[in-house]
């Protein structure tokens, strides 16, 4: 079986049409900011969970995670897999506020 690249993990539905944030959305309480997750195609580094924002065109909740770049990259929630809290974990972190 063909292995899926990493960064085909994206929803395949999205709009023409931004949509603000309702009051009926709400990012999933299992990736809150400090969850320790992999990203589904890349698994070989855990990440934590920065925050939560809310993506206009895809009408879902993006999930900001750390990353090596100078730049905040977001992720769908199906493109994120929940670990435990590795044993080299560093105890610093600087969580950002969340945006939506």
């Amino acid at each position: 079986m063909k292995k899926t690249p990493w960064w085909q993990h994206f929803p395949r539905t999205s709009s023409l049409f931004p949509k603000e944030q309702g009051g009926r959305d709400f990012p999933d309480p299992t990736l809150a900011p400090g969850t320790w997750v992999r990203l589904r195609g890349k698994p070989e580094k855990p990440r934590r969970v920065l925050r939560a924002e809310w993506h206009r065109y895809h009408w879902q909740f993006v999930y900001i995670v750390e990353t090596s770049g100078y730049f905040d990259a977001y992720w769908f929630a199906e493109q994120l897999v929940l670990v435990k809290e590795p044993a080299s974990a560093s105890p610093a972190l600087s969580l950002s506020p969340s945006v939506g």
